[in-house]
């Protein structure tokens, strides 16, 4: 949000706010056959109270690598932070792969240029339709998680210069669309979009923080909220990392709330090795996406266990594609897992059959 005394002054939440309690995880595991994993929560734990919110601590301090400050990678502007970096060249790949008015407007002349860069390391193209189709997964995704008639929070997490959180707060006016990311990148999009006079709906929430510094908990001021996404993110982080990321996240979900994220497909990555240059050289800039690779589906189901969760789904992207009518991409080059909270009244039969659940080879 911006100061309307001066429009090129962005305002973001403050994410300074009380903490919570840890997140239920003496859940335990199940593990089927299919790409689900289900687990049985041992008691009504699982949903605290909306007043408390958890106390998990921060994953680094006081910075998290992905907010560190150094200029020296910086010799193409663009930004002072490896998750900045990050997010510039993946908005210049998609204003050049999809360039709508949006996309044009939240890319930088600096991110197109390192976009054209890597591009032209890999003449092959070589999980381009993995970039376009993975944020069009993600949105056939949350449409189905939030399929409610109830007014409904979203928080989208490291959501960088997608224009995603502007659409849905359009579409869904009765929803509280929550953006969280570092504090350059949110100060940056909110002056883009004021400066392509895009219209910014009231329901569209913007907070700055490191949140491998600050608790998602105490972001979100010990709310807890319906759905939250992750894309792109986690790959980030090594496993360890991934692992209490999921269980604060689990504590800032309502009974029954949706974790939407993908991880990096060690499959994905052999596919892509052809093109190997062009991801040294996004590496180069944005940071080490080899962190938390997954080997195959039951890494991600057992991987993840324990975490405040009772199910696990995961998509395998061009399977998913097929069953949601989307374009296949190229190349998978992470996997897209819904992790589902226990819900209060758990229901007779399983919710699990309502979201699509993708076999594995």
């Amino acid at each position: 949000m911006t100061d309307q005394k001066n429009p090129r002054t962005p305002v973001s939440d403050a994410a300074t706010m009380p903490s919570s309690q840890p997140p239920d995880s003496s859940a335990k595991s199940d593990l089927t056959t299919s790409s689900t994993l289900s687990v049985a929560p041992e008691s009504s734990k699982d949903n605290p109270p909306t007043s408390a919110a958890p106390k998990t601590k921060p994953l680094t301090s006081p910075v998290s690598r992905t907010a560190q400050k150094d200029q020296s990678k910086n010799w193409l502007l663009l930004g002072r932070t490896q998750g900045q970096r990050g997010a510039e060249i993946v908005a210049g790949l998609r204003a050049t792969i999809d360039p709508t008015p949006e996309n044009r407007a939240l890319a930088r002349f600096a991110g197109q240029i390192a976009a054209g860069k890597t591009t032209a390391l890999n003449p092959e193209q070589v999980g381009v339709g993995f970039l376009i189709a993975r944020p069009l997964l993600f949105r056939k995704l949350i449409d189905q998680a939030a399929a409610s008639d109830r007014p409904l929070t979203i928080v989208e997490l490291a959501a960088g210069f997608s224009a995603r959180g502007l659409h849905l707060a359009h579409e869904q006016p009765t929803w509280r669309v929550i953006e969280i990311d570092l504090p350059d990148v949110v100060t940056e999009k909110q002056l883009r979009l004021r400066d392509a006079h895009s219209r910014i709906p009231t329901n569209l929430i913007w907070r700055a923080a490191d949140l491998g510094a600050v608790p998602l908990a105490e972001v979100l001021g010990g709310e807890q909220v319906d759905v939250i996404t992750a894309e792109g993110l986690l790959m980030y982080f090594n496993p360890d990392e991934q692992r209490q990321i999921l269980r604060s996240v689990s504590g800032s979900l309502r009974s029954g709330g949706v974790f939407i994220f993908d991880v990096g497909w060690k499959q994905g990555a052999e596919q892509a090795a052809r093109a190997q240059s062009s991801f040294d050289l996004f590496s180069k800039h944005a940071g080490d996406l080899s962190l938390g690779l997954l080997k195959d589906v039951e890494e991600a189901k057992t991987r993840y266990a324990e975490t405040g969760f009772e199910q696990f789904t995961v998509h395998v992207p061009s399977e998913l594609a097929t069953t949601l009518a989307v374009r296949a991409p190229d190349v998978d080059l992470s996997v897209l897992v819904v992790a589902k909270k226990p819900s209060e009244n758990p229901p007779a039969v399983s919710t699990a059959a309502e979201l699509p659940t993708t076999k594995s080879g």
